[in-house]
């Protein structure tokens, strides 16, 4: 993200809190920086923003950054994201979760953000990635192709690999095909359902091919002259 839209994002964030009007929800969602409009018969949130802010109760703000996942508010966000920086492991974890749950593309900065600290617990980074494909906006893509084609150990690379296939990102298919005649049996597994996520729509409820002779033919197929045009018909 520029400096102009990351500036942007967040002047409309500030103004959002200070005029919580459904006009002003349906002009971030049309500006793809909220994904919902709240509902008026939607809870207030308030009381889980403060349990979250509590330092004393770590279970309590763990069940909140939860049910704040679930509330689909808008409003939860920059509580969540405060989150990514606190001294204890479960809530960080508890509140990444919660940004997927919620899919707002304003958590896609700090989660990736999140991702590069030079930390020791890679559950985090796991969990961040999942969260990063949940929210399925492209600019996660960049950032976690560069994690698998680097080879970086940071997250596991089926993690990424899937969370990329989560994403659309085709560039993962020739990883996917080398990683469908590994020796382990659960690689050549990861390697079978990252393709099939990624070919689903244009299987059409097909059966999916299987093992790397059948999925390298499959997209061999798929790269000749005119196979979208006779997919289409």
């Amino acid at each position: 993200m520029g400096f102009a839209q990351g500036a942007f994002s967040i002047l409309v964030w500030k103004v959002a809190e200070r005029m919580m009007s459904n006009s002003v929800w349906i002009a971030l969602a049309a500006l793809g920086l909220a994904s919902s409009v709240p509902a008026d018969d939607k809870p207030d949130i308030t009381p889980l923003i403060e349990t979250l802010a509590l330092k004393t109760d770590t279970g309590a703000r763990i069940d909140a950054a939860k049910r704040l996942g679930q509330s689909g508010s808008f409003q939860a966000v920059e509580a969540l994201v405060k989150c990514l920086k606190d001294e204890h492991r479960p809530v960080r974890w508890a509140a990444i979760e919660a940004l997927g749950d919620l899919g707002e593309p304003l958590a896609v900065p700090p989660l990736l953000d999140y991702i590069k600290r030079k930390e020791p617990y890679r559950w985090g980074k796991i969990l961040a990635a999942n969260a990063l494909a949940a929210i399925k906006d492209p600019r996660a893509r960049d950032p976690l192709f560069a994690l698998l084609s680097s080879g970086d150990d940071a997250i596991p690379q089926r993690v990424v690999l899937l969370a990329l296939a989560r994403l659309g990102d085709e560039r993962i298919v020739p990883y996917a095909l080398d990683l469908l005649r590994d020796e382990a049996a659960w690689m050549r597994k990861t390697a079978q359902a990252a393709l099939v996520q990624l070919a689903q729509e244009r299987l059409k409820g097909g059966a999916a091919p299987r093992g790397y002779d059948a999925w390298a033919k499959w997209y061999q197929d798929r790269r000749q002259p005119g196979a979208g045009a006779e997919e289409d018909r």
